[in-house]
């Protein structure tokens, strides 16, 4: 029987996704292929990402979710709504 299996080679050892159905202490043979190509491009992907997520933008982002949970803000944002139902009740923003 065959079966292709990836794995990641990790501290000496090949770690696989999830375990396979054979039995305890079976001899399996392993062929490994390497593809530097892909592990090329999966470092520049790796490396563009970290670009990308690690922005001031997140941490506005991060800081504005933290405030918009400040019951302070909360009551001030409140107050806003209110005073504009009132205006917003006169009908004139429909035009």
């Amino acid at each position: 029987m065959t079966t292709t299996v990836d794995a990641i080679y990790e501290r000496g050892k090949l770690v696989l996704p999830r375990p396979l159905s054979l039995p305890e202490k079976s001899h399996v043979r392993v062929t490994i292929e390497s593809d530097p190509e892909r592990e090329a491009g999966l470092k520049l992907s790796e490396e563009s990402l970290a670009k990308v997520w690690d922005n001031d933008v997140d941490t506005v982002f991060n800081q504005l979710a933290a405030m918009s949970k400040d019951p302070q803000i909360q009551c001030e944002l409140r107050a806003i709504r209110t005073e504009f139902a009132a205006a917003e009740s006169d009908g004139l923003g429909k035009l």
